[in-house]
């Protein structure tokens, strides 16, 4: 999955439906983030990318060498729908024409660590 974003990078996402909590990263499934990652070098040269897989803990095979790599755990997939949840409750009850929403979007975006940045230190951990 590619998530664009407004920032310099775009988060490159891989995510296997049938993991189990103790399962680690393996090789091939690391592979598979890294021929994501490559095609999307490809079509979008001159940006950024952040590789992310979604796995319960970021731990790693000793053979799939995740450096670079970040986890999006369970946990933190639901503490950031939780941080959408409430942004978009607070959007929908605020006043104001297109300009004032748009502010007000913004500053809840950073508040809740929803920009892209906040999203890599808040809800991503390196893989260990």
């Amino acid at each position: 999955m590619l998530w664009r974003t407004d920032a310099p990078f775009d988060f490159v996402i891989e995510a296997k439906h049938e993991k189990q909590d103790d399962n680690p990263l393996y090789k091939k499934d690391h592979a598979q983030l890294l021929e994501a990652e490559h095609w999307f070098k490809e079509v979008y040269p001159g940006r950024e990318s952040v590789r992310v897989s979604a796995l319960p803990e970021p731990v790693a095979d000793a053979k799939a060498t995740p450096a670079g790599t970040f986890a999006l755990r369970l946990a933190d997939v639901t503490r950031l729908a939780g941080a959408v949840r409430e942004l978009l409750t607070d959007m929908t009850a605020a006043p104001g024409d297109e300009a004032a929403l748009r502010e007000r979007c913004e500053e809840l975006l950073v508040k809740a660590n929803l920009k892209p940045d906040g999203i890599k230190s808040s809800f991503l951990k390196p893989f260990t």
